[in-house]
Protein backbone atom coordinates (compact mmCIF):
# COMPACT_ATOMS: atom_id res chain seq x y z
CA UNK A 1 0.00 0.00 0.00
CA UNK A 2 1.66 3.17 -1.32
CA UNK A 3 0.77 6.65 -0.03
CA UNK A 4 1.13 9.89 -1.71
CA UNK A 5 0.46 12.58 0.87
CA UNK A 6 -3.33 12.54 1.32
CA UNK A 7 -3.83 14.52 4.71
CA UNK A 8 -7.24 13.26 5.33
CA UNK A 9 -6.68 9.96 4.98
CA UNK A 10 -8.42 9.66 8.77
CA UNK A 11 -10.84 6.38 10.12
CA UNK A 12 -14.01 7.23 7.87
CA UNK A 13 -11.84 6.93 4.83
CA UNK A 14 -9.57 3.71 6.19
CA UNK A 15 -12.98 1.58 6.61
CA UNK A 16 -13.98 2.91 3.20
CA UNK A 17 -10.67 1.93 1.61
CA UNK A 18 -10.51 -1.39 3.18
CA UNK A 19 -14.17 -2.23 2.45
CA UNK A 20 -13.15 -1.08 -1.36
CA UNK A 21 -9.69 -3.66 -1.27
CA UNK A 22 -11.61 -6.52 0.25
CA UNK A 23 -14.04 -6.37 -2.70
CA UNK A 24 -11.58 -5.86 -5.32
CA UNK A 25 -9.50 -8.88 -3.96
CA UNK A 26 -11.97 -11.15 -3.11
CA UNK A 27 -9.56 -13.21 -0.63
CA UNK A 28 -9.99 -14.55 2.30
CA UNK A 29 -6.61 -14.32 3.78
CA UNK A 30 -3.13 -12.09 3.33
CA UNK A 31 0.29 -12.84 4.29
CA UNK A 32 1.42 -9.14 5.50
CA UNK A 33 0.39 -5.84 4.76
CA UNK A 34 3.21 -3.41 3.33
CA UNK A 35 3.30 0.25 3.71
CA UNK A 36 5.28 2.37 0.91
CA UNK A 37 6.49 5.21 2.80
CA UNK A 38 9.08 6.72 -0.16
CA UNK A 39 7.06 9.38 -1.32
CA UNK A 40 7.70 11.71 1.65
CA UNK A 41 11.38 10.30 2.55
CA UNK A 42 11.66 10.76 6.55
CA UNK A 43 14.86 12.07 6.65
CA UNK A 44 13.65 14.89 4.08
CA UNK A 45 10.69 16.17 5.93
CA UNK A 46 11.81 17.57 9.55
CA UNK A 47 10.38 20.74 10.02
CA UNK A 48 12.00 23.46 12.25
CA UNK A 49 9.75 24.38 14.76
CA UNK A 50 7.90 20.96 15.40
CA UNK A 51 10.09 18.41 18.30
CA UNK A 52 10.64 14.80 17.95
CA UNK A 53 9.34 14.12 21.54
CA UNK A 54 5.94 15.80 22.49
CA UNK A 55 2.43 15.25 23.99
CA UNK A 56 1.39 18.09 21.55
CA UNK A 57 -0.63 16.86 18.90
CA UNK A 58 0.79 19.73 16.71
CA UNK A 59 3.91 18.20 16.76
CA UNK A 60 2.31 14.98 14.63
CA UNK A 61 5.33 14.28 12.32
CA UNK A 62 4.34 13.71 8.49
CA UNK A 63 4.29 10.94 5.99
CA UNK A 64 2.83 10.09 2.80
CA UNK A 65 0.67 7.33 4.15
CA UNK A 66 -0.54 8.73 7.52
CA UNK A 67 -3.81 7.69 9.58
CA UNK A 68 -6.20 10.56 11.49
CA UNK A 69 -3.40 13.09 11.28
CA UNK A 70 -0.64 11.00 13.06
CA UNK A 71 -2.84 11.15 16.42
CA UNK A 72 -4.65 9.54 18.82
CA UNK A 73 -7.68 10.57 20.84
CA UNK A 74 -8.63 8.79 23.79
CA UNK A 75 -9.48 8.94 27.42
CA UNK A 76 -9.38 6.09 30.04
CA UNK A 77 -12.61 4.71 31.68
CA UNK A 78 -11.91 0.68 33.60
CA UNK A 79 -9.86 0.94 30.18
CA UNK A 80 -8.54 3.15 27.61
CA UNK A 81 -11.12 4.29 24.69
CA UNK A 82 -11.00 6.01 21.99
CA UNK A 83 -12.96 9.27 22.36
CA UNK A 84 -13.85 8.92 18.32
CA UNK A 85 -17.00 6.33 17.51
CA UNK A 86 -15.40 5.16 14.19
CA UNK A 87 -11.45 4.48 15.65
CA UNK A 88 -10.59 1.67 17.86
CA UNK A 89 -7.94 1.95 20.12
CA UNK A 90 -5.37 -0.58 19.14
CA UNK A 91 -2.88 -2.65 20.96
CA UNK A 92 0.44 -1.64 19.48
CA UNK A 93 -0.49 2.30 20.49
CA UNK A 94 -1.71 1.29 23.93
CA UNK A 95 1.77 1.10 25.22
CA UNK A 96 2.54 4.86 23.53
CA UNK A 97 -0.86 6.11 25.09
CA UNK A 98 0.37 5.00 28.25
CA UNK A 99 3.99 6.55 28.29
CA UNK A 100 2.21 9.97 27.77
CA UNK A 101 1.15 9.91 31.20
CA UNK A 102 -1.85 11.06 30.15
CA UNK A 103 -5.51 10.36 30.99
CA UNK A 104 -7.32 11.65 27.84
CA UNK A 105 -6.53 13.29 25.07
CA UNK A 106 -5.12 13.64 21.69
CA UNK A 107 -1.54 12.76 21.71
CA UNK A 108 0.92 12.26 18.45
CA UNK A 109 1.59 9.39 17.14
CA UNK A 110 5.53 9.72 16.88
CA UNK A 111 8.55 8.38 14.56
CA UNK A 112 9.95 6.72 17.48
CA UNK A 113 10.57 2.84 16.03
CA UNK A 114 8.20 4.09 13.36
CA UNK A 115 4.90 3.91 15.22
CA UNK A 116 3.78 7.17 12.86
CA UNK A 117 4.80 4.40 9.83
CA UNK A 118 2.89 1.71 10.72
CA UNK A 119 -0.12 3.22 12.68
CA UNK A 120 -2.31 3.61 9.25
CA UNK A 121 -1.18 -0.46 8.22
CA UNK A 122 -2.66 -1.35 11.64
CA UNK A 123 -6.08 0.46 11.03
CA UNK A 124 -5.80 -1.11 7.87
CA UNK A 125 -5.53 -4.58 9.50
CA UNK A 126 -8.15 -3.81 11.48
CA UNK A 127 -10.68 -2.68 8.87
CA UNK A 128 -9.73 -5.65 7.00
CA UNK A 129 -10.78 -8.18 9.55
CA UNK A 130 -13.72 -6.08 9.81
CA UNK A 131 -14.25 -7.37 5.85
CA UNK A 132 -13.72 -10.98 7.22
CA UNK A 133 -9.83 -10.60 5.99
CA UNK A 134 -7.43 -12.63 8.12
CA UNK A 135 -3.99 -11.22 7.87
CA UNK A 136 -1.41 -14.04 8.75
CA UNK A 137 1.59 -11.87 9.10
CA UNK A 138 2.05 -8.51 10.08
CA UNK A 139 2.73 -4.44 9.38
CA UNK A 140 5.94 -4.23 7.83
CA UNK A 141 7.46 -0.89 6.15
CA UNK A 142 8.27 -2.41 2.12
CA UNK A 143 12.43 -2.67 2.04
CA UNK A 144 12.12 -1.29 -1.78
CA UNK A 145 9.41 0.12 -3.92
CA UNK A 146 6.58 -1.67 -4.69
CA UNK A 147 5.74 -3.08 -8.32
CA UNK A 148 4.77 -0.37 -11.08
CA UNK A 149 1.32 -2.64 -11.88
CA UNK A 150 -1.57 -1.21 -9.26
CA UNK A 151 -4.44 -3.55 -8.26
CA UNK A 152 -5.99 -0.74 -6.94
CA UNK A 153 -6.39 3.03 -6.72
CA UNK A 154 -7.76 4.60 -3.99
CA UNK A 155 -9.10 8.30 -4.35
CA UNK A 156 -10.07 10.47 -1.43
CA UNK A 157 -14.04 11.61 -1.19
CA UNK A 158 -12.25 14.59 0.28
CA UNK A 159 -11.78 17.43 -2.38
CA UNK A 160 -9.08 20.51 -2.24
CA UNK A 161 -11.26 22.48 -0.88
CA UNK A 162 -12.70 20.25 1.81
CA UNK A 163 -9.07 20.03 3.21
CA UNK A 164 -8.25 23.78 3.28
CA UNK A 165 -11.53 24.45 5.02
CA UNK A 166 -10.84 21.61 7.54
CA UNK A 167 -7.29 23.03 7.86
CA UNK A 168 -8.61 26.69 8.94
CA UNK A 169 -11.00 25.61 10.83
CA UNK A 170 -9.23 23.41 12.87
CA UNK A 171 -5.29 25.06 12.75
CA UNK A 172 -4.23 22.02 11.54
CA UNK A 173 -0.46 22.31 11.16
CA UNK A 174 0.01 18.23 10.47
CA UNK A 175 -1.94 19.39 7.11
CA UNK A 176 -0.56 22.52 6.66
CA UNK A 177 2.65 20.75 5.82
CA UNK A 178 1.39 17.58 4.29
CA UNK A 179 -0.09 20.06 1.17
CA UNK A 180 3.29 22.15 1.78
CA UNK A 181 5.10 19.18 0.80
CA UNK A 182 3.11 18.17 -1.55
CA UNK A 183 2.60 21.72 -3.88
CA UNK A 184 6.60 21.00 -3.95
CA UNK A 185 6.95 17.32 -4.98
CA UNK A 186 8.30 16.32 -8.62
CA UNK A 187 10.01 13.30 -9.71
CA UNK A 188 8.22 11.08 -7.55
CA UNK A 189 8.93 12.12 -4.75
CA UNK A 190 8.76 14.97 -2.10
CA UNK A 191 10.77 17.26 0.72
CA UNK A 192 11.32 19.84 2.82
CA UNK A 193 13.78 21.50 0.25
CA UNK A 194 12.07 20.79 -3.06
CA UNK A 195 9.14 22.59 -1.49
CA UNK A 196 11.06 25.22 -0.13
CA UNK A 197 12.02 25.99 -3.40
CA UNK A 198 8.81 25.92 -5.14
CA UNK A 199 7.45 28.44 -2.50
CA UNK A 200 10.34 30.75 -3.15
CA UNK A 201 9.41 30.74 -6.51
CA UNK A 202 5.97 31.15 -6.48
CA UNK A 203 6.16 34.25 -4.38
CA UNK A 204 8.89 35.85 -6.83
CA UNK A 205 6.28 35.12 -9.01
CA UNK A 206 3.83 37.11 -7.62
CA UNK A 207 5.93 39.84 -6.11
CA UNK A 208 5.66 39.07 -2.45
CA UNK A 209 8.71 39.32 0.32
CA UNK A 210 8.39 36.39 2.36
CA UNK A 211 10.65 33.63 3.38
CA UNK A 212 8.74 30.52 3.91
CA UNK A 213 10.53 27.37 5.39
CA UNK A 214 7.59 25.13 6.35
CA UNK A 215 3.74 25.33 6.21
CA UNK A 216 1.80 25.82 9.53
CA UNK A 217 4.05 28.63 10.77
CA UNK A 218 5.51 27.10 13.75
CA UNK A 219 8.97 27.68 12.68
CA UNK A 220 10.17 31.12 13.78
CA UNK A 221 12.53 31.38 10.41
CA UNK A 222 8.97 32.06 8.37
CA UNK A 223 9.01 35.95 7.60
CA UNK A 224 6.60 38.30 6.38
CA UNK A 225 5.28 41.29 6.69
CA UNK A 226 1.77 43.12 7.35
CA UNK A 227 1.75 44.32 3.86
CA UNK A 228 3.40 41.22 2.29
CA UNK A 229 0.18 39.62 3.43
CA UNK A 230 -1.98 42.01 2.32
CA UNK A 231 -1.17 41.04 -1.06
CA UNK A 232 -1.25 37.48 -0.01
CA UNK A 233 -5.35 38.05 1.10
CA UNK A 234 -6.18 39.71 -1.65
CA UNK A 235 -4.93 37.12 -3.64
CA UNK A 236 -7.03 34.71 -1.22
CA UNK A 237 -10.22 37.19 -1.21
CA UNK A 238 -12.53 34.78 -3.52
CA UNK A 239 -12.28 32.33 -1.29
CA UNK A 240 -12.50 33.85 1.84
CA UNK A 241 -15.21 31.99 3.13
CA UNK A 242 -13.05 28.77 3.90
CA UNK A 243 -11.50 30.78 7.08
CA UNK A 244 -12.89 30.48 10.15
CA UNK A 245 -16.35 32.77 11.29
CA UNK A 246 -18.11 33.32 14.31
CA UNK A 247 -21.15 35.43 13.13
CA UNK A 248 -20.59 35.54 9.11
CA UNK A 249 -19.35 38.77 9.77
CA UNK A 250 -15.20 38.02 10.98
CA UNK A 251 -13.69 35.63 8.76
CA UNK A 252 -10.38 35.04 10.07
CA UNK A 253 -7.01 33.27 11.43
CA UNK A 254 -4.88 32.79 14.24
CA UNK A 255 -1.23 32.43 14.64
CA UNK A 256 0.26 31.89 18.24
CA UNK A 257 3.77 31.52 19.11
CA UNK A 258 5.73 32.54 22.33
CA UNK A 259 5.64 36.37 22.39
CA UNK A 260 3.41 36.28 19.13
CA UNK A 261 -0.10 36.89 18.53
CA UNK A 262 -1.77 37.51 15.42
CA UNK A 263 -4.61 37.77 13.22
CA UNK A 264 -5.43 38.43 10.41
CA UNK A 265 -8.96 38.00 7.12
CA UNK A 266 -11.79 39.96 6.45
CA UNK A 267 -14.49 41.73 7.81
CA UNK A 268 -18.34 42.43 6.22
CA UNK A 269 -19.91 45.47 7.81
CA UNK A 270 -23.59 45.95 8.11
CA UNK A 271 -23.14 47.39 4.48
CA UNK A 272 -21.95 44.46 2.81
CA UNK A 273 -18.97 46.12 2.46
CA UNK A 274 -15.40 43.73 2.71
CA UNK A 275 -12.84 44.84 4.33
CA UNK A 276 -9.12 43.03 4.54
CA UNK A 277 -6.94 43.27 7.70
CA UNK A 278 -3.64 42.07 9.45
CA UNK A 279 -2.68 42.59 12.64
CA UNK A 280 0.88 41.03 13.78
CA UNK A 281 2.14 41.78 17.26
CA UNK A 282 4.84 40.42 18.78
CA UNK A 283 4.75 41.73 22.25
CA UNK A 284 3.21 38.70 25.02
CA UNK A 285 1.22 41.34 26.57
CA UNK A 286 -1.03 42.45 23.86
CA UNK A 287 -3.79 41.26 22.87
CA UNK A 288 -4.76 41.41 18.78
CA UNK A 289 -8.25 40.82 19.44
CA UNK A 290 -8.82 44.29 21.31
CA UNK A 291 -6.96 45.66 18.27
CA UNK A 292 -9.85 44.02 16.44
CA UNK A 293 -12.32 45.09 17.81
CA UNK A 294 -11.47 49.08 16.84
CA UNK A 295 -11.15 47.89 13.32
CA UNK A 296 -14.79 46.45 13.70
CA UNK A 297 -15.97 49.91 14.96
CA UNK A 298 -14.23 52.10 12.19
CA UNK A 299 -15.56 49.57 9.50
CA UNK A 300 -19.23 50.05 10.86
CA UNK A 301 -18.55 53.55 10.40
CA UNK A 302 -17.55 53.67 6.83
CA UNK A 303 -19.82 54.17 3.76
Amino acid sequence: IKGFGDPLFISEEIACFSEKLSKKLNLIKINNILLEQSFFKPRTINFQGTRSKSVQPYDSPNNALAANFNSICFKKLKTFISCEKSTPVLKEMIPLIEKSGLKSGRIPVLADKNQNLLYPGYLIKYFLAENKIHIRGSVKIADSALPEKLLMEYESNFTLKDIIEKMLFYSNNFTANQLFLKLGSSDGSASVKKSQKFFKEYLTLNNINAEIYEGSGISRSNRISAAEMLKILKKFKSHYKLLKTNNSKNYYKTGTLNNIRNICGYYINSKNRLFIYIIFDNQANRYPEKILKKIEKIAEKAP
